[in-house]
């Protein structure tokens, strides 16, 4: 079944509000923006011509933006990897969509929706194996099929797709099976128990985010001044090392240790309210 126009008008409608590929990884990631960036593309001898005015060139200074132009260039390096990784796995999970152009067999060009599983990134994996992603021209290439002006949006929206065989078959099957489901004898209509998912990792990163937390906040007294997504890379490179600081890695994402590190601030604040001493009734 061919893609209807109002489909296609909703797709076009899509990658016109999108976010450019290279762009994305700064615009949806939870911890960085796009002054950051420019602080670390500036030469520590123009910040006060260039960045100095902006209220959040202080927040910067106090123990992320580094003073040395070599600093600058390395952190660079590593910030945008990190928000490229972490731009990779949102597609991946479904959570953005991308959308691009791809050259049809008479030439025309084609306006699609790009599968998902292109953007799944694993570092351990053979090289060969990966789409070939140029972020600065917004194509990706995968074995003989080409992607271009791909843009980021969000939330995305199914459009109408010609539909699998083996898809069509499976929901078939399905739904024979629904129909001729036998209800439950009474003698054994007792709920069963819930079974939790086993998530491996998941408690013992948790507790070392919460760990490393807890001792930042009792023998570093400026930590206890920054914003949450600020102490994130501080509790990161407290468990896994200073290289590591800035690193999106399993278990140690900055959107899941926000989340931890938010919900034991909040435990501070509210023992400390709990904790102040009640005042004396008037007689």
């Amino acid at each position: 079944m061919p893609v209807s126009k109002t489909a296609k008008n909703s797709l076009l409608a899509l990658w016109e509000s999108g976010v450019p590929l290279d762009s994305a990884s700064i615009e949806f990631h939870p911890f960085l923006d796009s002054f950051a960036i420019r602080a670390l593309r500036t030469h520590p001898a123009n910040d006060p011509d260039v960045l100095a005015d902006d209220p959040r060139y202080k927040e910067l200074c106090k123990g992320w933006l580094p003073g040395t132009w070599e600093a600058r260039q390395k952190k660079l390096a590593t910030t945008t990897k990190s928000g490229r990784v972490h731009l990779l796995g949102e597609i991946y999970a479904g959570n953005l969509a991308a959308i691009g152009f791809r050259t049809r067999a008479d030439g025309s060009d084609e306006l699609v929706r790009v599968p998902r599983q292109y953007f799944f990134f694993d570092e351990a994996g053979e090289r060969e194996q990966r789409p070939d992603i140029h972020w600065g021209k917004g194509e990706l290439t995968a074995g003989v099929t080409s992607y271009f002006d791909i843009r980021i949006v969000r939330a995305p929206v199914e459009v109408e797709q010609p539909t699998a065989p083996a898809s069509a078959a499976k929901a078939a099957r399905a739904e024979r099976r629904s129909e001729v489901t036998r209800p439950k004898s009474k003698a054994n209509n007792h709920p069963e128990p819930s079974r939790r998912k086993n998530v491996r990792g998941r408690r013992k990163t948790r507790h070392d985010v919460v760990r490393a937390f807890r001792k930042l906040w009792r023998t570093k007294p400026t930590f206890r001044t920054l914003r949450v997504k600020e102490m994130v890379p501080e509790v990161r490179a407290e468990i896994l090392g200073e290289n590591a600081r800035h690193e999106e890695r399993s278990g140690y994402r900055s959107s899941s240790m926000a989340k931890t590190i938010g919900h034991e601030l909040s435990a501070i604040r509210k023992r400390k309210f709990r904790n102040k001493p009640k005042k004396p009734r008037p007689n």
